[in-house]
């Protein structure tokens, strides 16, 4: 049995831009709200927001690499 695989490269191009797009946003406000407030946010400073932030922000080189045309 014979079975082929095909990929979208545009929508995967911009699955990826819309990933990096969200993971800057996110950080954006996120980095706002904690400066702009004088009263301690911890969920948005070490909880879960930052973790997640942090998270999409550092999936960004492999993203690119594994997708960098050869």
């Amino acid at each position: 049995m014979s079975s082929s695989v095909s990929i979208d490269i545009a929508a995967l191009e911009g699955a990826i831009k819309s990933l990096t797009d969200l993971a800057s946003s996110v950080e954006a406000q996120r980095s706002r709200v904690v400066s702009g407030t004088p009263c301690a946010l911890p969920s948005l400073s070490d909880g879960t927001l930052a973790a997640v932030a942090a998270w999409l922000t550092e999936q960004e080189p492999e993203r690119a690499a594994a997708h960098a045309p050869e």
